[in-house]
């Protein structure tokens, strides 16, 4: 919570800040459902990403989507959350992947993610892409940011 009022406002964050947002959202949820949760979550470690920086709380939007509408107690469609870096491209890989809920669902307006599109394409601009494919039982994100931010530029 405090990383989502303090840390956030500032225009780009580190990497590594999001994740471990990423990470206490993933616990705190498997706390709430008796570690019941069907996730599976790869990011690169703090060391791997230390200072890289992006617009902040634009990747747990796209999980909280995920436990939002998706099936998480199934652990043949578990949530699939994975963050890749490639080095040599320079791009960071943000994928969500889960199964349709097939209870009630609960409303929404798509407000959550035409403003991360919206905010993606301001800082990125036509680095950026981002795929949302839909079939009948499952929902898949893909975010591509091909221009990473680095807080040292000597690194790049």
């Amino acid at each position: 919570m405090r990383f989502a009022l303090t840390e956030s406002s500032d225009e780009l964050v580190l990497l590594k800040d999001e994740i471990r947002f990423i990470d206490a959202y993933i616990e705190l949820n498997q706390m709430r459902f008796e570690n019941k949760l069907s996730v599976e979550y790869t990011a690169p470690t703090d060391h791997e990403v230390e200072h890289i920086k992006v617009v902040p709380l634009v990747l747990i939007t796209l999980v909280e989507n995920a436990f939002k509408h998706g099936e998480l107690h199934e652990p043949e469609h578990p949530v699939k959350i994975v963050l890749e870096l490639n080095n040599s491209k320079q791009s960071l890989k943000f994928s969500v992947k889960n199964k349709k809920t097939s209870g009630p669902k609960e409303r929404g307006h798509g407000i959550g993610l035409e403003n991360t599109i919206s905010r993606l394409e301001h800082e990125y601009g036509k680095t950026t892409s981002f795929y949302l494919m839909t079939r009948a039982t499952i929902m898949t994100l893909n975010s591509l940011l091909s221009l990473l931010k680095v807080s040292d530029p000597d690194l790049l």
